[in-house]
């Protein structure tokens, strides 16, 4: 792609699994950090804009250091592609298409028979390795999170927005089949020992937000459950500090009255895939 009248060439590397690196010109960078630009909703009661110290907007690209979200890689090249920049892709960004076999749902013995588009929805994340989920309420979110855990087997963050939903997620997962769940999951809420050496972790976003980076650094798969209702910065708190989690999934069934902003959330987890609908489901 080239820019009529500019030869600038616009470097795009993968950082880590959290930030594309991008190399480009001052002018370019202020670009591209309007388009990643929104105003957090509410701001205006908010007391840092009222005292004038905050100007009510999250900035996902730095236009200093040139960090964008990796999740934003598609709406990134949809962005330079429409101003006709040259683009050269410094590292490796190509999909390898997954699908789940038969055979590995035959050895997880579940107690009901997975659906299509859950099954779908299961070889997207796996294929894309970073997405967000929309599934509807009654969809069976907790099911696909599980067959995700089981075939992945890596070390696992699940995150949700209550404690309730903690011990939900865990009694869903023995219901699917897991036996002896508790030597495999840890479940953590106010109180609870954060740390320890079992496959999954399950726990309210709350409860870890300001852990140091290096508690983060051991998980190679997230998973945000319910993630609309997560307040932004304690989001990108968690999220940015897991640089090794090549897998990255949020669930929800709305993006209706979000707290965090839509663009956020896909940054921060991937591209919006919708598993059904509602009217499907009925």
């Amino acid at each position: 792609m080239q820019r009529t009248g500019n030869n600038e060439l616009i470097k795009i590397t993968k950082r880590d699994e959290v930030y594309l690196s991008i190399d480009c010109e001052a002018s370019t960078a202020q670009e591209i950090c309007d388009q990643f630009t929104f105003y957090v909703p509410g701001y205006t009661f908010m007391p840092s804009y009222r005292s004038k110290i905050w100007d009510g907007k999250i900035r996902l690209f730095n236009v200093y250091n040139r960090l964008l979200y990796l999740g934003l890689l598609e709406q990134l090249c949809k962005f330079l592609y429409t101003r006709n920049y040259a683009v050269k892709f410094e590292s490796n960004f190509e999909v390898t298409k997954c699908d789940v076999q038969a055979n590995f749902i035959d050895i997880l013995k579940l107690p009901f028979a997975i659906r299509d588009y859950q099954l779908n929805a299961i070889n997207h994340a796996l294929t894309y390795k970073r997405t967000l989920l929309i599934s509807p309420t009654a969809s069976g979110k907790s099911l696909i999170i599980y067959i995700l855990v089981r075939y992945l087997n890596l070390k696992t963050l699940i995150l949700v927005p209550t404690t309730s939903l903690v011990s939900q997620m865990f009694k869903d997962f023995v219901t699917y089949g897991w036996k002896n769940a508790d030597t495999h999951c840890h479940i953590v809420f106010a109180g609870r020992d954060k740390g320890t050496d079992k496959l999954v972790c399950i726990s309210t976003w709350q409860s870890i937000y300001k852990l140091s980076q290096k508690y983060f650094e051991q998980y190679e798969l997230v998973i945000g459950d319910e993630c609309h209702l997560f307040k932004s910065k304690s989001l990108k708190s968690i999220m940015e500090k897991l640089v090794n989690a090549k897998y990255r999934i949020g669930t929800t069934g709305t993006l209706d009255g979000t707290q965090t902003h839509e663009l956020l959330l896909q940054g921060l987890f991937g591209k919006i895939y919708k598993t059904t609908t509602t009217k499907k489901l009925i």
